[in-house]
């Protein structure tokens, strides 16, 4: 399990992140990420707005 902040350009910013992976033959065989999405839900006009 790893613990990480992803940084995206403005309005997002930092997006903390947890990622749980399952490993066979040392090769990532599975992978589950959980973050808190409210950031990219408060700021969606901005972001998808067509300009």
């Amino acid at each position: 399990m790893l613990v990480y902040d992803f940084t995206f350009p403005k309005p997002i910013g930092k997006l903390r992140a947890a990622v749980l992976m399952e490993f066979k033959e040392q090769l990532i065989s599975k992978i589950e990420l959980f973050y808190d999405g409210r950031p990219f839900e408060e700021k969606k006009e901005e972001i998808f707005s067509q300009k």
